[in-house]
């Protein structure tokens, strides 16, 4: 099998002779972002694929626009679910990332948000917490907003466990 045609031996700078040889290397994983999974890079991986397990972690993070845009993902969600779905029909299967307790998610986003995850062609899901870094803006500001609530005598529920269940 001719993995690598005239003039893609390399992509994006990484050589990929490795998915192929040594016999200890039994899958290939992949992290990246789905606007950097143009249909070459899709058949590349697909022709990995046929030789050794391929599988691509996306890092969707949200379905929601408005936190899309305030964690400045960089990409539209369209984006992918488009790749989401070449990755599948390429026999690929599809790693999602989500994040829980995005700042402004409510319980019903989230449980909105599990719904639309269900239907999508992914073949694992991985929650993570939301982590503030201390000195980052969103620490800066999620600091002020709880300095709010406790001013008011309110609390911040708990929104991201109410998709666990519906997962």
């Amino acid at each position: 099998t001719d993995l690598f045609p005239a003039g893609t031996t390399r992509m994006n700078g990484v050589k990929f002779y490795g998915s192929r040889e040594p016999d200890e290397i039994v899958a290939l994983s992949i992290a990246t972002r789905p606007d950097c999974l143009p249909e070459e890079t899709v058949a590349l991986l697909q022709r990995i694929n046929a030789l050794k397990p391929v599988s691509v972690e996306l890092g969707l993070q949200t379905v929601h626009e408005p936190s899309v845009t305030y964690i400045r993902r960089g990409y539209v969600n369209q984006g992918y679910f488009d790749a989401g779905v070449r990755l599948k029909e390429a026999g690929i299967e599809v790693v999602t990332h989500i994040i829980l307790g995005l700042p402004g998610e409510s319980r019903e986003m989230l449980v909105e948000q599990a719904g639309l995850l269900s239907s999508l062609p992914l073949s694992t899901l991985k929650l993570h917490q939301l982590q503030l870094i201390r000195g980052t803006r969103m620490a800066a500001e999620e600091l002020q907003h709880e300095k709010q609530l406790a001013h008011h005598g309110t609390a911040r529920a708990g929104a991201d466990r109410a998709c666990v269940p519906v997962l």
